[in-house]
């Protein structure tokens, strides 16, 4: 789209799509799940602690978002820990709307290109998932998305705001998420890539003042890695992010194989319509590239080549943005229901709005929504995340009815429903890490239930009375039965014989009532 065409961008228009953004963000609120898969355990379990007094303030290595979630602490005093994180992910998800439009406008994409791909990135599987769990995902593709905005207009600005331009984009980035700095390749060559930039007048600017505009993006967003991981160093909770000299070995931890499951689960289950739509769009803006690279061999004067003054490289710079990120997380692995891949996903979404302004029409836009939608509802209510919801809110149910005036929720296992947080009452003690460290050094099973035993005996005098979840499953042992069952069996026999316990069997599972004797 040329200068010529370019639809400004009006105040009523900014008005409507904040509005939109509010709507989805009350939606998104409304359809919050009981589930809390990935970190959404630790997360609760470590805001907790630190609203307590109990731990550090800052209590995620993700400091915008610790720090924007102690921010909704201040205001909302009167929701749970649990509550207020919600909030935090249903308010990502609502600001996605207007951040994700805003950046395609800034980019000079029409209101119906920018607004079809707005529409299919908030209502992908990936963006209705993060949006109604807690994690830190939904938040991470939020500030991914004030970058781009950020750097959208940067082929109109002179050195010197190009380089604040990338030192504000890259604080918020990186400190929105520690991958943060996998969007700052593309960002940097927005600089390059943007409206404008593709013009003849710009191209003919000299090797040199291309590379000093190079210079003055780089030196922005390196002094922003260098200020956010001085901050992370200073106010990272866990030992391991902020000692970056063991960058490497964390890597290599938490590395793991790529398979056809994997991707089938992390990337195409959640963002498949959006990628599809992007993968049109790239090819669609490569073919226009290559047909423009030297002008058309038509012109006023017959055979002779005309300059391209329009070349359109928007393409290059939502390549760029999605190759990088997408290759890291390809090699890094990790499973979050589609979130590393949707926490990156600006460049899919720059892909997709650049098909749409090519080939869609309106009715085929709205066929591409009405498509998106239904996906996001056959997610959101497939059997399996129904039973996984419905046995989380039964552990809440139950426990509570257990323990309807407080006490100690005492776990040993891995689960992703954690109760800390949830009641101003209960707290949920959890030794799954020391249990795990026990069986992988392999120390005697008795070693381990006296120190139980002991543990309990103190929680039972400071927060009585004590319940202890005794449900079992191959997910929340992380290893074989049978590696851990002299562990179970020697907890169970000191149990019985310290405590009067009695078993209580519901949907969630087992749940044990102790009395002292």
């Amino acid at each position: 789209m040329t200068a010529a065409t370019h639809q400004p961008i009006t105040r009523t228009e900014v008005v409507r799509v904040l509005l939109v953004g509010v709507t989805a963000a009350v939606l998104y609120l409304l359809l919050v799940q009981d589930r809390m898969p990935g970190d959404a355990a630790g997360l609760v379990a470590n805001m907790a602690r630190a609203v307590e007094g109990e731990g550090p303030a800052t209590f995620w290595y993700h400091l915008l978002y610790a720090w924007s979630a102690r921010g909704i602490e201040q205001l909302t005093g009167f929701l749970s820990v649990r509550s207020q994180l919600e909030l935090l992910s249903a308010l990502a998800g609502g600001a996605v709307v207007p951040l994700a439009y805003l950046a395609l406008r800034r980019l000079e994409l029409g209101r119906l290109a920018a607004g079809g791909a707005t529409a299919l990135l908030v209502l992908s599987p990936a963006m209705t998932t993060h949006a109604t769990i807690i994690e830190v995902h939904g938040f991470q593709l939020a500030t991914g998305l004030v970058g781009l905005a950020c750097v959208a207009r940067a082929a109109h600005q002179g050195l010197a705001m190009l380089a604040l331009t990338g030192l504000f984009a890259g604080l918020v980035v990186s400190l929105g998420h520690q991958t943060g700095p996998l969007l700052f390749p593309g960002l940097v060559l927005a600089s390059f890539w943007t409206p404008g930039a593709g013009s003849a007048a710009a191209r003919a600017t000299g090797l040199a003042a291309r590379a000093a505009r190079f210079c003055a993006s780089s030196a922005g967003f390196l002094v922003a890695i260098f200020v956010s991981r001085e901050l992370t160093a200073r106010f990272s909770p866990f030992a391991n992010i902020r000692a970056f000299s063991d960058f490497a070995g964390l890597t290599a931890m938490l590395t793991k194989g790529t398979d056809w499951p994997f991707l089938r689960d992390e990337l195409f289950a959640g963002l498949a319509l959006l990628l599809a739509v992007a993968a049109l769009g790239a090819i669609g803006g490569l073919g226009a590239l290559w047909r423009a690279r030297g002008g058309s061999s038509q012109g006023p004067a017959a055979g002779a080549p005309q300059p391209a003054a329009t070349r359109d490289l928007r393409v290059l710079l939502g390549l760029v943005l999605v190759a990088v990120p997408f290759g890291f997380f390809l090699v890094f692995g990790e499973r979050t229901e589609g979130g590393y891949f949707l926490g990156a996903s600006p460049g899919l979404l720059l892909l997709a709005a650049l098909f749409l302004e090519r080939r869609g029409s309106a009715l085929f836009v709205g066929a591409l929504v009405l498509v998106g939608l239904g996906t996001s509802v056959q997610s959101y209510t497939n059997p399996e995340t129904r039973l996984v919801n419905r046995r989380a809110a039964a552990r809440a149910v139950e426990v509570r009815e257990l323990l309807p005036s407080g006490g100690t929720l005492y776990s040993l296992q891995y689960n992703e429903h954690t109760l800390a947080g949830s009641f101003d009452d209960l707290i949920e003690v959890s030794d799954c890490g020391i249990l795990r460290a026990y069986v992988e050094e392999r120390f005697v099973p008795i070693g381990f239930a006296l120190r139980l035993s002991e543990k309990l005996a103190r929680l039972q005098s400071r927060h009585p009375p004590v319940v202890v979840d005794w449900t079992w499953s191959a997910r929340s042992l992380h290893y074989d039965r049978k590696t851990w069952r002299p562990y179970l069996d020697a907890i169970r026999a000191q149990l019985d014989e310290g405590w009067q316990v009695t078993e209580h069997h519901g949907t969630w599972g087992t749940l044990l009532e102790l009395q002292p004797r």
